[in-house]
């Protein structure tokens, strides 16, 4: 957190970064041929981008230029 941050905006940002860094590790391991668990992890993978989106939509300044 930064002087005079948010204390939300702050704990939002981190929960982001966490989001982000679990989206990755997801889609790397749905990217191999024989993967365990795909439906599980392709409901995961959903469930993540949608927290993204909650977190984004609450927190405008934490979206990412795309």
């Amino acid at each position: 957190m930064t002087v005079g941050e948010d204390p939300e905006a702050a704990q939002g940002r981190m929960f982001l970064i966490e989001l982000e860094i679990r989206a990755t590790w997801i889609s790397q391991q749905l990217s191999k041929k024989n993967v365990q668990g795909r439906r599980r992890l392709t409901a995961e993978l959903n469930s993540v981008h949608k927290n993204i989106d909650k977190i984004e939509t609450r927190f405008p300044q934490q979206r990412k230029r795309k």
